[in-house]
């Protein structure tokens, strides 16, 4: 098989065409290559000729390229930039027609998403609801969409999926916004899930939002009220009558004005004062108040062993999923195993299938004294080992006893011959060829995936992630590789260009190469221009402060950041943060992420902790996320090497209490 030695999109067309076909990889594969840059180069001109005509607004030029490139792999995309140019004005019809015309594409669907978002966002649910059906892969903006959509014609399904999330929410798009709204007016709730809608609303200090609700609702709370209850709070925590929905509102708001800014210490003594008048529901609130008021304040002073037990107090008022999380998270945390079976039985049925919550489902039953909440345990780990092969999976096996590793699945030639039939494919291929923008060709090959996914066929994802691979298209291959259900090649999935670089490094500071591996296929997917909104670059993404700090450090020049010398920066870096945090992996992964300082300050005051505990109480999602990959893709590079095996257990070990060394470096 044949390896490019440079960046494809790089490779000059004149090169291609004096290159043997059957040359590029035995068997059918390279006839595919060939076809599929063949026919990239009949449509290159006019693509970007439409592409860029919709940035001009040509809507001439677009109609005549829509007619040239009929029957092109890439016909679809003058007409759907023609259509998105009138977007708002479009009638359902048109949009469905565009959808017949070029069924199970993801312009199709682009626009249909896009058309159903608009019209929601402009009160036209008719027409919305008309195209709704044809969204088949939403994200979390086009679903609270979808949802106002069909809910228009009476279909109230979708939107309470969305309520145990959205209803509980203000900080989030406009589509999740009316769709909070929707559910307020068409879906029969009980009193106190509206109730606690509203405190959940004050509590985001969206004072304005929850009198606009409650007025809807036939409940007075005025919002001249809420905000004299944040300028005044004691007046309103030493109200004479706190058995009426107002007062009760503005006790809220105080309280969570003096949590936050006299501390929640002031604010526990003031409740524990009052909490003999207060009406139940209320006391069991306002001691979740007192616990999400602190959980703002983790990122900059570490945590706080007392919420799990203010909201363990909480329990008589119904959670929202961001609640619920935020419970389990801290319970985890400290290891209050009880407390954790109380958040898990709160969450949403959603919440609870999510593997996340299984996995500490059976690590709490696994502490009970219980035998039989640990054959539960037991039962759990297995389903979890066998039906997630990533970081809880890995946990789960590790737990077993089991070993990690995985059948590998070989390509085909059978294989690449179905995926040179595939068009969703074909499409992608030929955008990347052509240098189209990444938006296009990323949105594409993801479609293509799922649609892949959807079908069942993992032969065509990996047939579709070799070919990437060969073209040393790296993200976009671990993005395939890694979205299969059955076949598994990590080879594909877990890539090792730059060896020659990455070993060299890690044998020059001592470093693990599988961990360095692991980092940077999470920080850039192998990307050598990969930069970050904060100005990260490169494969390690390496900041412009780390750079000139690295440098100072090792003699060097911090300009003409090639590949070469941004891993031998990284790994320097990296090592050194793993030094300055007790040579632990987890902390120093962390650290990596979202600063050396806070993964120090997230640590134990006292007692060591399980590292998945401190994993899972991560403040930043970011971050938590960031840390659960890097840890699960050392696990496969350490095979993909043949590394000496070991588990994900043994790689994160123990998190020891915080020492008083201080962090060097930036």
């Amino acid at each position: 098989m044949l390896l490019l030695s440079k960046p494809y999109t790089s490779i000059d067309k004149a090169q291609w065409r004096s290159i043997n076909a059957t040359s590029l990889c035995a068997g059918f594969v390279g006839l595919l290559a060939w076809l599929l840059v063949a026919n990239a180069w009949a449509s290159e001109s006019q693509f970007m000729a439409a592409a860029q005509a919709f940035k001009q607004k040509d809507k001439t030029t677009l109609q005549q390229l829509s007619q040239d490139m009929a029957g092109d792999v890439l016909a679809g995309y003058p007409e759907y930039f023609l259509l998105y140019l009138d977007l708002p004005y479009l009638s359902p019809e048109t949009v469905i027609a565009y959808s017949n015309k070029y069924k199970d594409t993801a312009s199709a669907e682009k626009l249909a998403a896009d058309y159903v978002e608009e019209k929601v966002k402009r009160g036209e649910l008719l027409e919305a609801n008309a195209v709704a059906k044809l969204v088949q892969n939403p994200d979390s903006d086009e679903a609270c969409a979808v949802a106002v959509a069909k809910s228009s014609a009476g279909d109230y399904t979708p939107l309470l999926r969305l309520m145990p999330n959205v209803w509980y929410r203000a900080q989030q798009a406009k589509t999740c916004v009316l769709a909070a709204q929707a559910i307020t007016r068409n879906v029969k709730v009980d009193t106190l899930q509206l109730q606690h809608r509203l405190w959940a609303l004050l509590l985001q200090d969206e004072l304005t939002s929850a009198s606009a609700d409650a007025q809807y609702n036939g409940w007075l709370l005025p919002r001249e009220t809420l905000f004299d209850a944040k300028r005044n709070p004691q007046k309103h925590l030493n109200a004479s009558d706190l058995s009426y929905f107002a007062a009760q509102s503005t006790f809220i708001v105080a309280l969570a004005k003096v949590a936050r800014t006299q501390g929640v210490a002031t604010a526990e003594q003031t409740l524990q004062a009052l909490q003999a008048n207060l009406p139940t529901a209320l006391k069991a609130y306002a001691y979740r108040v007192i616990a999400l008021c602190r959980i703002e304040k983790n990122v900059d002073q570490g945590f706080e062993p007392k919420v799990v037990g203010w909201f363990d107090q909480s329990l008589n008022v119904p959670f929202s999923e961001f609640e619920a999380e935020k419970y389990a998270m801290h319970a985890v945390r400290e290891g209050k195993w009880d407390s954790v079976l109380y958040a898990i039985d709160v969450m949403s049925e959603v919440q609870k299938e999510q593997v996340v919550w299984q996995y500490w489902f059976a690590r709490a039953s696994d502490n009970m004294a219980n035998p039989r909440a640990k054959e539960i345990a037991m039962d759990f780990y297995q389903a979890i080992g066998q039906s997630d092969d990533q970081y809880y999976g890995l946990l789960a096996n590790a737990r077993l006893g089991k070993p990690s590793k995985r059948i590998q699945y070989q390509v085909s030639d059978k294989d690449r011959e179905k995926l040179a039939q595939n068009s969703a494919f074909n499409r992608a291929f030929a955008l990347k060829q052509i240098d189209a923008d990444e938006t296009f060709v990323n949105r594409e090959w993801n479609w293509a995936v799922r649609q892949a996914m959807t079908s069942k066929k993992d032969n065509i994802i990996l047939a579709a992630a070799e070919r990437a691979h060969q073209m040393q298209w790296y993200d976009r291959a671990i993005y395939a590789a890694d979205r299969t259900q059955k076949l598994k090649n990590d080879n594909l999935a877990y890539p090792v260009p730059f060896k020659d670089e990455i070993l060299a490094a890690s044998n020059e500071f001592g470093a693990d190469p599988a961990w360095v591996y692991g980092l940077m296929r999470q920080e850039s997917r192998f990307k050598t221009n990969a930069r970050s909104h904060v100005g990260a670059s490169g494969l390690m993404q390496i900041m412009p402060a780390t750079n000139r700090w690295v440098a100072h450090k090792l003699g060097a020049s911090a300009g003409d950041m090639t590949p070469s010398k941004n891993i031998r920066f990284g790994t320097f870096y990296i090592q050194h943060v793993y030094k300055q945090l007790g040579a632990q992996a987890v902390l120093a992964t962390a650290g990596y992420n979202g600063g050396p300082s806070r993964a120090k300050r997230w640590q134990p005051d006292n007692t060591s902790m399980a590292a998945d505990q401190y994993v899972e109480a991560i403040p930043f999602s970011e971050t938590r996320d960031y840390v659960k990959n890097v840890m699960s893709n050392a696990v496969y590079y350490n095979q993909v090497l043949q590394l000496p095996p070991s588990t994900i257990s043994e790689r994160m070990g123990i998190i020891a209490p915080k020492n008083n060394v201080s962090i060097e470096g930036p």
